[in-house]
């Protein structure tokens, strides 16, 4: 094959001299790259890939579902998961991730553990939008990935005679409520862990 094909050639499957051991070599021959390892190699590879949890507590608050069937509740849906991740931005004990990184996941089956690995956070953030009349409730509920745990749950609710004001009202309730619950799980957190590694 010429160097400047373009094509990337297939995948091929070699046994190691042992015949247990696979190994994967792709040619990516427009790049002159070829890539030789096995693939128990490439699954540590990927792993090591996802971000580590930073220091301090962190948390995604992810896209909240419209369960109403109002196609229009997904603006105020949208806007109430910005101005909390805004308003919770604001704590300086927090990591928040950006919205755009949390936005991906909009419409989405979600597995909180897997966000969980994805974003690099240790709390992830859900909630939905319900309409009714002239009344709206959401709820939330505070869940740590990696056990999938559920810290905290709650339903705010109020009318849309003005929306903005109750997009204000919700946000100050939920990031007041958050942060304190996620400053309690992370206690009992370090309560479980073994003295060697407070």
């Amino acid at each position: 094959e010429s160097t400047l094909d373009t094509r990337i050639s297939s995948a091929r499957y070699a046994v190691g001299d042992c015949g247990r051991e696979q190994r994967l070599i792709r040619t990516l021959v427009r790049k002159g790259i070829r890539f030789v390892g096995s693939v128990k190699e490439m699954q540590v590879s990927q792993s090591a890939a996802l971000p580590a949890l930073p220091d301090k507590p962190s948390i995604a608050v992810l896209p909240f579902q419209n369960i109403s069937g109002d196609a229009e509740q997904e603006y105020f849906a949208d806007g109430v998961v910005e101005d909390i991740i805004t308003a919770l931005s604001r704590f300086k004990s927090l990591f928040v991730i950006a919205r755009n990184s949390t936005f991906i996941y909009k419409g989405k089956a979600i597995d909180t553990k897997r966000v969980g690995e994805e974003l690099g956070v240790r709390y992830v953030l859900e909630g939905s939008v319900r309409k009714a009349g002239n009344r709206l409730r959401i709820t939330g509920q505070l869940i740590e990935a990696a056990t999938n745990s559920h810290i905290w749950a709650d339903s705010f609710g109020g009318t849309v005679e003005d929306i903005f004001e109750l997009q204000d009202q919700i946000t100050t309730k939920v990031a007041g409520l958050i942060a304190p619950q996620i400053e309690q799980a992370e206690i009992e957190r370090a309560k479980r862990k073994l003295s060697a590694d407070l």
